[in-house]
């Protein structure tokens, strides 16, 4: 290297410059990263929400498969796979390398089958799979979605509705009331069955904490247990004309009914409002779609989960998130101000000082 050069090159790295460049490019690379996952997470759960065709597949043996494709992958047989594959299926692995496609159906039904998810090989299909058009995706307030098909409507056992459109029809008429009449006996059972309860127990303790104070003779308390008996007495009665509302409504709740079968034939017989959503998406227009996914958003954001957290909304997650940082924030910043006042014009300066700065920094 000539004299010049190593000179230059000195100066360069007097000044700090590779160094700079060096961070500087780590710092671009970390935030290309963040942004990536960050555009990864986004897109992968917006699109959780958009519904999904229904694929109708035949496997060997003639068990039928109805399902959405989550995942689709490559994959390498095993050799006993490989040992018992048709010869037309043989031939069309040698070709592409001894890699096999398959994908994973969300088949659903999972109080029927035991599992909501099946892998399906190509090999393992017999027939070119399709996309029924009246296969519908049920969205249950238990157990998952179910997949498969609405045979008939029901009032008090009777079928009012058995062919595809009455069916339909039908059940877009009275769903929305028995979910709605469901809603109200849930919300009365929580909220003023919970708020009697409430009084009744607070009568009990108060009556308690008089009877700790002045006596179990004493007049106090005999007065304030003949109140305490009337209060509970009309608390009682209340009580009483609740759960009764609420047990005709559900009566009534499970005179509507819905016939459904999967695939396979196999039937169960599910309440109305049991049912938060359903939609034939192998025969939904673009517009029913986009009104499928903007619903299913805000359901996830205004609405309780269900199922163990893995279904339904995400509010009270939400407001316990926002009540959180706005109770740290009354409580953080006013030792914030004090504590930089101090910084400011009462501190000595020290090495604690010039640490707690570069932290801030």
């Amino acid at each position: 290297m000539k004299r010049h050069e190593a000179r230059a090159y000195a100066r360069l790295r007097a000044g700090g410059g590779p160094l700079v460049w060096v961070m500087g490019s780590g710092l671009a690379l970390a935030i290309i990263m963040i942004v990536g996952l960050l555009a990864l997470v986004v897109v992968n759960g917006t699109m959780t929400f958009w519904p999904k065709r229904l694929l109708s597949v035949e496997l060997d043996g003639g068990r039928r498969l109805l399902g959405e494709v989550t995942r689709t992958e490559s994959y390498r047989p095993e050799p006993e796979d490989l040992a018992n594959l048709r010869p037309a299926d043989a031939e069309r692995l040698l070709g592409q390398s001894g890699l096999e496609h398959r994908r994973l159906l969300r088949t659903g039904n999972f109080d029927l089958y035991g599992n909501d998810f099946q892998w399906v090989a190509d090999h393992e299909i017999t027939e070119e799979a399709t996309y029924p058009a009246d296969a519908w995706f049920i969205e249950r307030r238990e157990w998952g979605p179910f997949v498969g098909y609405m045979k008939e409507i029901r009032i008090d056992g009777a079928a009012v509705a058995s062919s595809p459109a009455g069916v339909e029809a039908r059940f877009h008429s009275l769903q929305p009331e028995a979910r709605d009449r469901f809603a109200r006996s849930a919300t009365m059972e929580r909220e003023e069955v919970g708020e009697i309860n409430d009084a009744i127990e607070g009568l009990r303790l108060r009556l308690r904490g008089i009877e700790l104070e002045h006596g179990k003779e004493s007049e106090d308390y005999l007065t304030a247990e003949k109140a305490s008996a009337d209060q509970q007495r009309e608390l009682e009665a209340r009580y009483q004309r609740i759960t009764e509302e609420i047990a005709r409504m559900r009566t009534d709740d499970a005179r509507y009914t819905v016939l459904l079968a999967e695939i396979n034939g196999e039937t169960k017989e599910l309440d109305l409002s049991e049912i938060v959503r359903a939609y034939r998406p192998n025969a939904m227009s673009r517009w029913e779609q986009s009104r499928t996914y903007l619903g299913r958003w805000w359901e996830f954001l205004s609405d309780e989960p269900r199922e163990a957290n893995t279904e339904g909304g995400v509010l009270p997650a939400i407001f316990g998130t926002v009540v959180m940082i706005l109770v740290m924030s009354l409580a953080v910043a006013p030792l914030g101000v004090i504590a930089a006042l101090y910084m400011r014009e009462y501190a000595k300066q020290g090495v604690a000082l010039s640490a707690v700065r570069i932290a801030v920094n």
